[in-house]
C-alpha cells in the first residue's frame, strides 16, 4: 500500500483548527490524510455535513451541504480560525 506523508502546511493547519474546535461540540469532528498529503476534518449530524480540507499548501476547502441539498456551498480560505468558526456552525 502506497501512503503519502502530510505536508507539514497541512498538519499545521489542521492544529490551528482543532485548538478552535473544542470537546464540547456536537457532534465531535472525524480526522483522515488525504491522497494529496492533506487532512480533512468532517462533522456529520445527520441533516448536514460541514467539511475542511486542509491541502499540502496550507490553503483550507470549506463545504457545507444539508442533506435535503443538491449543491451545497463551497469557499476556500487561509484562515484557520474562521474555518473552525465554519466547522462548528458559527461563521
Amino acid at each position: 500500500m502506497n501512503s503519502t506523508r502530510i505536508a507539514p502546511a497541512a498538519l499545521a493547519g489542521a492544529a490551528r483548527i482543532l485548538e478552535v474546535v473544542t470537546l464540547d461540540v456536537d457532534p465531535l469532528p472525524t480526522i483522515g490524510p488525504t491522497e494529496e498529503a492533506g487532512i480533512l476534518i468532517e462533522m456529520f449530524d445527520g441533516t448536514q455535513i460541514r467539511s475542511a480540507e486542509i491541502l499540502s499548501s496550507g490553503e483550507i476547502e470549506l463545504f457545507h451541504m444539508r442533506v435535503d441539498d443538491a449543491g451545497g456551498t463551497h469557499l476556500k480560505t487561509r484562515d484557520s480560525e474562521s474555518a473552525a468558526r465554519f466547522l462548528i456552525g458559527r461563521s
